[in-house]
């Protein structure tokens, strides 16, 4: 992965799985992130984007969606595919009821995914596949909402 653009924007160069995670996590409150997708050559496998533990670059342990219809961890089919080049996924966190919900702006499909409620710290997960000219541009991130915001 290279990154550029003051880390906001991600290549693969390689053939294989590789995974970038946001620096800045989230453990109470919500966040939301946008990911637009500036160039999604097909027939490249997938890009996959979501939320994950710090510790973890590995796909099947993140809970995200992917443009080839899958969602994770547990890699069951989905209805969020059909990803082209410029969209923006949405990536909505909340801490407080445990849950992501991934969504694409264009189509309007979504996946909500249930989290493991152990207070983990989240952070943005994206992973590419075979994606030697796929490039991934963070435009937007809001600022995490604090608990006592929310009530």
């Amino acid at each position: 992965i290279i990154l550029c653009n003051n880390n906001r924007t991600a290549r693969n160069r390689y053939t294989s799985h590789n995974s970038v995670i946001s620096v800045g996590g989230i453990n109470s409150g919500t966040k939301t992130w946008k990911v637009r997708i500036d160039v999604f050559f097909k027939p490249s496998q997938w890009i996959a984007i979501g939320v994950t533990k710090a510790d973890n670059t590995c796909l099947n342990n993140s809970y995200s969606v992917s443009s080839a219809n899958q969602k994770y961890p547990l890699g069951i089919t989905s209805v969020s595919g059909d990803w082209e080049d410029c969209d923006v996924i949405i990536v909505e966190l909340n801490c407080n009821t445990h849950k992501v919900i991934i969504t694409n702006k264009r189509t309007h499909r979504f996946e909500s995914i249930d989290l493991p409620q152990d207070g983990s710290t989240w952070h943005l997960f994206v992973n590419m596949h075979f994606a030697s000219n796929q490039v991934l541009s963070l435009i937007h991130i809001s600022e995490p909402t604090r608990q006592a915001e929310i009530s």
